[in-house]
């Protein structure tokens, strides 16, 4: 064999080992399925005398698929309330404060979402005698079913403290179906039993401006 023909066997011959080797096309990566952090807040709503201040706005996050629902701490007093105008004080027997907030969620195409767990932190002050309550009610709108986180006190109590849900069977949103979700953060104080020169006081959130948060789960439509 004559060096041209040895030189186009081999140029063959590498040429075959070539294709046998390379696959005729790459499979494809597969695309991972959504997460609950890529459901996006399109819009929040707040109303009540908990969350009215004109210089303040309610707002929510999604982080890593917790909506933390943020405002300044709601403060709710009762008893002795000192530091007046005319520097003396009031009384009261009962107050209570919410704040309701409306949030409007959007998950991926082709699936849904629920709120698997909620979680509220705050701070009491309640002397022998009185008692608090801090609780959170959330629903979808148009919808009768809700679920609630609620802690209660009875004097006294000077600490931090935690609220919690967990429902057994999540709520699912409709598929295709752009509904609000409704939260409402609700504490009422009783000092009518308490001393009166003392002062009852109830915090609702504090940490970071977190007043709630909601840990959302998420599913393909069926």
């Amino acid at each position: 064999m004559n060096l041209t023909a040895r030189s186009a066997a081999a140029t063959a011959a590498g040429l075959a080992a070539t294709m046998l080797a390379t696959p005729a096309f790459a499979a494809a990566e597969p695309t991972p399925p959504p997460t609950a952090a890529q459901i996006t807040v399109d819009a929040v709503t707040s109303g009540g005398g908990g969350c009215a201040s004109p210089n303040r706005t309610v707002t929510a996050v999604n982080n890593d698929g917790t909506i933390a629902i943020r405002y300044p701490a709601i403060d709710i007093l009762a008893g002795a309330i000192y530091n007046q105008p005319d520097g003396g004080h009031i009384f009261k027997n009962l107050a209570r404060a919410n704040c309701a907030v409306t949030l409007q969620l959007t998950p991926p195409v082709g699936y849904t979402y629920a709120v698997i767990r909620a979680d509220g932190t705050g701070y009491a002050t309640v002397p022998a005698g009185s008692t608090a309550t801090a609780s959170a009610t959330y629903k979808f709108a148009g919808e009768t079913a809700s679920s609630t986180a609620k802690a209660t006190f009875d004097g006294p109590v000077y600490d931090t403290f935690t609220y919690s849900d967990q429902p057994a069977e999540p709520n699912w949103a409709k598929c295709d179906e752009s509904r609000g979700l409704n939260v409402n953060l609700a504490g009422v104080v009783n000092h009518r039993d308490g001393d009166k020169s003392e002062t009852s006081w109830l915090e609702l959130g504090g940490l970071d401006d977190t007043l709630f948060s909601l840990k959302l789960g998420i599913k393909p439509c069926s």
